[in-house]
């Protein structure tokens, strides 16, 4: 799908008028990983049943907020015309520098702190590294990892839904659904990757009424099949990820709706280093609480958790500031450049 735009032309002015928009959605995504350090954090180290039960889910609950932003985002990127080469760079350079810089300090964390001498073995870091631990049947070196196994096949699909058109993005989550239905009757047990792709694909229908090319009937009815479907197709907190699954959609729309007056700089920042808390949050944050709770210290699983929040969100904000915000530039540099190189391969009309 290479535009024959001139590069940085075309999307200019529709970016300036969905500034505002896109900030409550850095707020959404705040909000997201807010639900997420909660409901892993919480539910049975500092708060006990039933708490702990409403809580749990929470976690699951900000994960499907991330993949429903994420389809808006991507189908956003793509609906601009974007070439397949910028798309790629864009997604690879805002994906894994930070990814990486994870993985090099959960293996000096567990090798040379934790002595785990078998951890990180070439074979398993290669497979983690390429975000193939699925296809190499290596172990995660961070439980949290397996959203990033799903978010990278979604950005391999999403162009080629885009490339279909509308009638194929609009599609895509009734699909998903009914695909995950044949598997779980036939094996029973439903695809944890079609589940939650079903959510990026909903994403991309946000996207599409964002543009007024869906109508607001229509989407809901794929909001209500998509939360149903996840509390039938996920074997965890069955109707709290239905309520969250439609929760999330009334969020979305919330913010696309009325983005201006959202603009909850708390969220928006910690939005910023959603990414980074994500993947340092349980790599780091685990072995920390853990080790202060049972060394001399002793501390209370309270204090230690004040503590991992701490610790890895000011991790997150160095490795955003590090590592994030040179990567993003990076790639966007060599989409420009790429992007330069195609316009100018282009032949003149005569």
């Amino acid at each position: 799908m290479p535009s024959l735009e001139p590069p940085g032309d075309s999307s200019a002015p529709q970016a300036r008028r969905d500034a505002p928009h896109l900030a409550a959605l850095d707020a959404l995504r705040g909000l997201a990983i807010v639900l997420v350090v909660i409901g892993h954090y919480l539910p049975g180290r500092v708060v006990g049943d039933p708490l702990a039960q409403v809580l749990r889910p929470w976690a699951v609950g900000g994960v499907v907020l991330f993949f429903l932003l994420s389809g808006f985002l991507i189908g956003r990127n793509l609906a601009h015309g974007n070439s397949t080469i910028g798309y790629a760079l864009r997604r690879v350079f805002r994906i894994l520098p930070a990814y990486w810089g994870s993985l090099v300090l959960l293996i000096l964390l567990h090798r040379l702190i934790l002595k785990e001498t078998d951890f990180g073995s070439p074979r398993d870091t290669f497979f983690n590294a390429l975000l193939l631990q699925d296809f190499g049947n290596a172990p995660l070196f961070n439980p949290a990892f397996w959203t990033l196994l799903i978010e990278a096949k979604f950005y391999i699909l999403a162009p080629f839904l885009v490339l279909g058109g509308k009638r194929v993005i609009q599609f895509a989550p009734y699909l998903a659904i009914v695909a995950n239905g044949a598997i779980l009757a036939r094996r029973a047990e439903a695809s944890n990757l079609l589940t939650y792709l079903t959510f990026c694909f909903l994403g991309m229908n946000f996207e599409l009424w964002y543009r007024k090319k869906l109508s607001s009937k229509t989407l809901s009815l794929l909001v209500v099949c998509a939360a149903i479907s996840i509390g039938i197709y996920s074997p965890y907190y069955n109707i709290g990820l239905t309520l969250f699954g439609l929760i999330n959609g009334g969020l979305l729309a919330l913010g696309l709706s009325y983005g201006p007056h959202l603009r909850l700089q708390a969220f928006i920042f910690i939005g910023a280093l959603s990414y980074s808390w994500y993947l340092y949050h349980g790599g780091l944050g685990y072995p920390l609480m853990t080790g202060l709770e049972t060394s001399h210290w002793l501390a209370s699983p309270l204090i230690s958790t004040v503590i991992g929040v701490v610790v890895t969100l000011f991790a997150a904000w160095l490795s955003y500031r590090l590592i994030e915000q040179p990567g993003i530039s990076l790639g966007r540099r060599l989409e420009k450049r790429a992007l330069n190189m195609n316009w100018r391969a282009v032949p003149e009309r005569s």
